[in-house]
Parts: C-alpha cells; sequence; structure tokens
C-alpha cells in the first residue's frame, strides 16, 4: 500500500496482485482487502467484496460503507448517492463531505490508514 501511496506502482504490483487473491473469511479482514484494492483503483474488486457483506453488518462499519460509495461511483451503480447518505448519516466525516458537495468523489480515499 506505501509503494502504491509513494507513487511506486511498479514495484506495489506483485502486493496488489496478491490482495487479489486474497478472499479471507473474517468480514473485518474483508473490509481491509476490500478498502485497498478500491485505494489503488481496482473497483470492480472492492465493490464485488464488499456487496458480498450484509447490509446489516456493514452498517457498523460507516467507513467500509463510505468505501463501497466510492467502488459504486466507479462501477456506476445508482444508489451511490443513496450509499454515501447512508455512510453520512452513520457518522463517516468523509461521506459527510461528499454528501456536502465539500469533497469530490474523486478526491477521496477508500483506505484512512487503519491496516
Amino acid at each position: 500500500m506505501f509503494y502504491w501511496l509513494d507513487g511506486y506502482t511498479k514495484e506495489a504490483s506483485p502486493y496488489v496482485n496478491a490482495l487479489r487473491q486474497l478472499y479471507p473469511i473474517e468480514v473485518e479482514q474483508t473490509v481491509k482487502v476490500a478498502e485497498a484494492l478500491c485505494q489503488v483503483g481496482d473497483y470492480e474488486q472492492a465493490y464485488q467484496r464488499l456487496k458480498g457483506i450484509k447490509r446489516s453488518v456493514l452498517e457498523t462499519k460507516p467507513s467500509a460503507l463510505c468505501c463501497l460509495g466510492i467502488a459504486a461511483y466507479y462501477m456506476s451503480d445508482p444508489n451511490t448517492n443513496r450509499i454515501f447518505k447512508r455512510a453520512a448519516k452513520l457518522g463517516d466525516e468523509q461521506a459527510e463531505q461528499i454528501v456536502n458537495g465539500e469533497l469530490a468523489i474523486q478526491d477521496a480515499r477508500s483506505w484512512k490508514g487503519s491496516f
């Protein structure tokens, strides 16, 4: 992740490919993998993984819901705004900024350094 954030995408590539192969059993780890995939631009993988988590579980993790909103935006999901509004209502600051027009979705960060 740090290689990617520092602009070393070539060096990060083997790690990103390894992440794509991970399918954790634990929900918390699934969220972390999805957040990392979203951050590196693999929105389809992030979207699929987060959509596979029960809504009731996602709603206990507002940052994961915001990440789903970011991935949904890039997947042209018609529910993108609803996802961001729900994440904002549950307390995600970034989602709130997006809903209020203070932050463009393209500038949002799906990964907040919680590894």
